[in-house]
């Protein structure tokens, strides 16, 4: 089995159990549920449902853009969604920020502005307000640790690029966001 998008908008269990006979006929039935969130936008949030025929775990992740059948059981993975989701919120950039996980490699990719993305315990206020009056230099973005999870095989920082142009078949699930500087009000 393999992953396959969809696109068709599923918003009820009935709609995804028929999603799911066309792309594996079977009997069933959804054993879990959750949402992704990765940011306050709602048209950004995925919905997870995760469905069984007993021998089979099917995961079927739907949002706006349609439906994507997963072969493997996600809730085994909510717990590095929400680290994730976490960790983001030290990292920087100052255009995009969407961070998307390849859910059957565990491979991380965040998606910056050409400005860079940088990693900081500092608030977002003082960071904000730096890149208005200072501008940034080098050192700022050189300091962008891998996210430390253990999971996760790899961390890709890209500007202005996202996987999930891959197409058809994309494992690449958007989880975060890293906090978009041009955002924040420092005053």
């Amino acid at each position: 089995m393999k992953v396959e998008n969809y696109n068709i908008n599923v918003k009820t269990t009935d709609d995804c159990v028929t999603l799911l006979n066309i792309y594996h006929n079977s009997t069933w039935k959804r054993k879990s549920k959750f949402l992704i969130k990765p940011n306050d936008y709602k048209s950004d949030e995925s919905i997870v449902r995760v469905f069984t025929d007993g021998e089979i775990i099917l995961s079927l992740v739907s949002n706006d853009n349609g439906a994507t059948i997963i072969p493997k059981d996600l809730t085994e993975i909510k717990p590095v969604i929400t680290a994730i989701q976490k960790l983001a919120k030290k990292y920087f950039t100052h255009d995009y920020g969407d961070t998307y996980l390849n859910v059957m490699t565990m491979e991380l990719w965040v998606s910056g502005g050409d400005g860079g993305i940088c990693y900081s315990d500092k608030s977002p206020k003082y960071l904000a307000k730096k890149m208005d009056e200072e501008g940034f230099d080098d050192d700022d973005f050189d300091n962008c640790p891998d996210f430390d999870i253990p999971e996760l095989k790899s961390t890709v920082f890209e500007a202005e690029c996202s996987p999930t142009s891959g197409g058809e078949g994309s494992e690449w699930i958007y989880v975060a966001n890293c906090i978009d500087l041009c955002n924040i009000d420092y005053e």
